[in-house]
């Protein structure tokens, strides 16, 4: 549903539900749309599958407004599914708010998308820090597939994350951010396998980085990386006026 500016949700939790919305954009396990106001006070676990043919799809929230607000902890594990849309992930599928992440947040399971797909956030703005999960991440044949955000705007930066799921892509797809205009910073890519057969623009780390991509110490990871053309071990394709900074080594098959 949607929970509209000057509305309030106050521990609304769901376990073990199935939330199917077929024809409609906008799903998530507590709201498909918030521009009010959504708080836990406790630390929650969530659990269910979410699925719709469109886009904007989350575990806890599909869309969240510039003017919404989320706080407290919490955790969703279980499956996120859209057929034929973008901007899905594992907690929130668009989130366009340029704010260090309030959330004490992880997500397992499997999260399945077209395009911005991710196992936190398939579309963000935000500052991550310290987040790791274990989701596995698919895209179905679109662009911007990340182990931890699909799409990270310029306004946003990811640091200290890791995850340990297992990304499977199709163009742009890197174990971190599929497509990064942003920053990403000492994260680590801790699975065993980057799939995008055919694909372009791969990476263990990063698809396609348009923003920067920096290490403090020498970096060293251990995964096989499958792709087509501009594939690379770190990143798919660094394009002009973007950065890699520090030493990066990758221990597989590219």
């Amino acid at each position: 549903g949607s929970n509209e500016a000057g509305a309030t949700m106050t521990d609304c939790v769901f376990t073990g539900a199935k939330v199917q919305c077929n024809e409609s954009h906008y799903v998530g396990g507590i709201a498909g749309y918030n521009a009010g106001t959504i708080t836990f006070t406790s630390p929650y676990t969530m659990s269910g599958d979410i699925s719709s043919w469109w886009s904007n799809i989350g575990g806890v929230l599909g869309y969240q407004e510039t003017t919404g607000s989320m706080t407290g902890d919490f955790n969703f594990t279980g499956t996120v599914y859209s057929r034929d849309g973008g901007n899905v992930g594992g907690i929130v599928g668009y989130e366009p708010q340029t704010i260090a992440c309030p959330w004490d947040i992880t997500a397992s399971g499997t999260v399945t998308g077209v395009s911005s797909v991710g196992g936190l956030f398939g579309y963000s703005a935000m500052d991550l820090t310290g987040y790791d999960i274990s989701a596995t991440v698919n895209g179905r044949g679109g662009d911007n597939i990340g182990g931890i955000v699909g799409y990270n705007t310029a306004d946003g930066t990811l640091d200290s994350c890791s995850t340990t799921g297992t990304v499977g892509g199709a163009n742009y797809t890197g174990g971190i951010v599929g497509r990064n205009l942003g920053q990403v910073i000492d994260c680590d890519y801790k699975g065993t396998s980057i799939e995008s057969h055919g694909y372009s623009l791969v990476g263990g780390l990063i698809g396609q980085n348009d923003g920067t991509l920096k290490t403090n110490a020498p970096y060293t990871m251990t995964c096989n990386v499958n792709g087509g053309n501009y594939t690379g071990g770190i990143v798919g394709h660094n394009s002009s006026g973007s950065y890699m900074i520090g030493s990066f080594t990758i221990n597989g098959d590219v």
